[in-house]
């Protein structure tokens, strides 16, 4: 199956409008939010990328996000990625076990590739839970497996989203830290000095809240900008789940314990645009197909109207000129 270029399209969808940063920001604030923040930002990702699955190509939504829809679909997510990810750990706990006699210091690496790997697999159970509006959606193994099976290549690409934003978070993050040390250590110094030699509690103390003063705002500005980063790629990641799913026809899916359709699409879906002012609502999960019509039985003919039909006109005739 074609690769479908599934970052470089979440990328042209999620910057196409303007202000599309705006967003992203709110994001990384409402992360401070104990618990609540955390299911909004993850719901609003998944109600994106169920967008994206049904085959419209729209941007992330700028006004008029239902925070509650939000919160619901990021604790659907929330759900199925907790209860994979508990069997998944407890089966790599299991399999690190048995090869730590056999390949030493490799199975744990093995098994944190292994994770790694299988976060795109439970991703899509999170987003098919988000399709359907059901938290058990999530374990339709069956139906997971087909879509993987048809195209395995195009899924696992997508992990290379999340692998690019753990590289660029932890190389600022030595930097950041290499530089708030750097400008810390005269005072790091003098507090050894002072609790080797003196041990005076009070200057210490001092010590301690000048560290804190000159370290912790910039930790704070750089903690935000770490989740602004992590903000934009789970927006993409979680996106390219939903491109990667529409190209299964997601219109045409029955309920979630039928099988997929004959055949994938070989092309994607034609996009479906809604306009802002559009009464058009976008239905929430996939739609059965609508029975045949049954012919309209004879005796309801009889109660239609009855049609008074009139005899057509009769031609007139020629009127011949007397003979002289």
């Amino acid at each position: 199956m074609e690769d479908k270029k599934y970052f470089s399209r979440s990328w042209a969808l999620m910057t196409k409008e303007k202000g599309w940063i705006k967003p992203i920001l709110l994001m990384a604030l409402a992360c401070f939010v104990p618990i609540v923040g955390a299911l909004g930002v993850l719901g609003y990702a998944c109600e994106w990328a169920r967008l994206s699955a049904w085959g419209v190509n729209s941007s992330p939504k700028q006004k008029g996000v239902k925070v509650g829809a939000c919160i619901a679909s990021g604790w659907r997510a929330f759900v199925v990625i907790l209860a994979w990810s508990l069997v998944v750990g407890i089966l790599g706990g299991i399999v690190n076990a048995i090869l730590s006699f056999l390949l030493r210091g490799l199975g744990s690496t093995l098994v944190t590739i292994a994770e790694f790997v299988l976060a795109a697999p439970i991703m899509v159970a999170a987003l098919h839970a988000c399709v359907y509006e059901k938290i058990g959606a999530g374990f339709k193994v069956s139906r997971f497996v087909e879509m993987i099976k048809r195209d395995p290549s195009g899924l696992f690409k997508t992990l290379l989203i999340p692998l690019a934003e753990w590289g660029i978070v932890a190389a600022a993050s030595t930097l950041v830290f290499s530089v708030m040390i750097g400008f810390a250590l005269p005072d790091i110094m003098r507090l050894v000095y002072e609790a080797q030699y003196y041990g005076d509690s009070y200057t210490m103390a001092s010590i301690i809240a000048s560290i804190l003063r000159g370290v912790l705002p910039g930790t704070i500005l750089f903690l935000y900008a770490t989740l602004v980063v992590s903000s934009a790629a789970s927006l993409l990641f979680v996106n390219s789940i939903g491109l990667w799913m529409s190209q299964f026809d997601v219109r045409s899916w029955g309920g979630p314990d039928e099988p997929l359709p004959a055949q994938a699409n070989t092309l994607p879906p034609s996009p479906l645009r809604l306009s802002r002012r559009s009464p058009f609502r976008f239905p929430s999960r996939p739609l059965s197909p609508l029975p045949p019509r049954r012919p309209l039985p004879l005796r309801r003919l009889s109660l239609l109207p009855r049609l008074r039909l009139q005899p057509p006109p009769r031609p007139r005739r020629k009127r011949r000129l007397p003979s002289l």
